[in-house]
């Protein structure tokens, strides 16, 4: 099953939309620095998922 998330960084002051099989899984990876929009900032926190 897929889920469709929002994500926010108040570092950022951004939100992320995806979506995914696993959020939780996926909400590790988006606080890890990686390269992309969302991999500068460790502050990632799930504001809605469905």
């Amino acid at each position: 099953m897929h889920f469709a998330y929002i994500i926010y960084s108040p570092t950022k002051d951004k939100y992320y939309v995806g979506s995914c099989e696993d959020v939780a899984k996926r909400l590790a990876k988006y606080n890890t620095n990686h390269k992309g929009f969302t991999g500068n900032m460790l502050d990632w926190e799930i504001k809605w998922k469905e």
